[in-house]
């Protein structure tokens, strides 16, 4: 073997050790990170967490209450006790661009429901859109009455939900009022509407609160054994919030083989993408639909312009 050879084999294991070593540093620092920021909420959760949850509940009063009693106790208590986040947001401030806010003199980094613990969110006195919605749904299950999280994509807000005697009352924690039962989502062009319970498991309601329409998807193509797969986008989201969702939302996904596939949507603007499968690389195809009632839409492929590039994996 030549001395080249030994040398581009110890230069390829140079690459290698030096891009595992940086991967492994950075996850380390990324931990490190976290570790700093969100140890004094696990502390505070795990010495005085629960007795200030309890110094909550005796301040709403939520014995021997009904249902409503007590999601209108714990949403009064909400709108006297928690900040909403933007009200204290300076677009100027560094110091709010990386979440660290000054709170009765004392400064405080905005930590988020998703990570933080829920007790700690009660203390924190700042809240958006989740933090209103997982504090009122734990209060109300600590309470004895269950509640869930209940999330509009396509909206980019969170909601709750109580139930009372097999019937859902829907919340907006954020501005403390009942927006509804089964009709809150009327004209609000909702593409999907799903429920989070305590465990954090997720459950599609949309058929719930909005009507939903068969859409059926037929492709132009002689081809029956030709696989396909077809994402379903919520353009509602993506004209609601162009920063966030430039791409549009997802909210189905199906992989089928022949020339038919069917969905459930409701009342909306969506984009339909196609894929149609290659070995090497798959040809994609976009159309945009308005759904109002049951439909069908065609994808006649050799009539519409497609773009090449690498297969889903899926």
């Amino acid at each position: 073997m030549s001395k080249l050879n030994l040398d581009n084999r110890e230069i390829i294991k140079q690459s290698v050790v030096f891009s595992v070593r940086t991967v492994f540093l950075g996850i380390l620092f990324a931990f490190l990170i976290a570790g700093v920021v969100y140890s004094p909420t696990y502390y505070f959760d795990l010495t005085r967490g629960d007795q200030y949850e309890q110094k909550v509940l005796e301040q709403i009063d939520l014995k021997n209450g009904t249902p409503h009693q007590a999601a209108s106790g714990i949403l009064t208590w909400e709108q006297q006790s928690l900040t909403p986040m933007y009200m204290k947001y300076e677009k100027d401030s560094i110091y709010n661009s990386l979440g660290i806010f000054n709170m009765n003199n004392s400064w405080t980094y905005f930590h988020r429901g998703a990570l933080a613990p829920h007790n700690y969110l009660l203390k924190q006195g700042l809240a958006n859109c989740g933090e209103y919605a997982r504090i009122f749904v734990n209060l109300m299950n600590e309470s004895g009455h269950e509640a869930k999280l209940l999330r509009a994509p396509a909206d980019d807000h969170v909601y709750a939900l109580y139930e009372v005697q097999n019937n859902s009352v829907v919340v907006n924690p954020s501005s403390g009022k009942v927006v509804g039962g089964k009709k809150f989502a009327d004209r609000k062009n909702f593409s999907k509407i799903v429920a989070v319970g305590p465990k954090g498991t997720e459950r599609e309601v949309t058929s719930r609160y909005v009507n939903l329409h068969n859409v059926t998807l037929r492709v132009e193509s002689e081809d029956e054994n030709q696989r396909y797969k077809a994402s379903v986008k919520s353009l509602t989201a993506i004209r609601k919030y162009p920063n966030k969702y430039s791409s549009g939302k997802e909210f189905v996904e199906k992989s089928f083989r022949g020339t038919n596939s069917s969905f459930n949507l409701s009342e909306s603007l969506y984009r339909i993408e196609l894929e149609k499968k290659g070995l090497v690389l798959s040809e994609y195809y976009s159309k945009t639909v308005s759904v109002e009632t049951s439909r069908e839409v065609i994808f006649d492929l050799e009539n519409m312009s497609s773009e090449n590039g690498l297969p889903s994996l899926f």
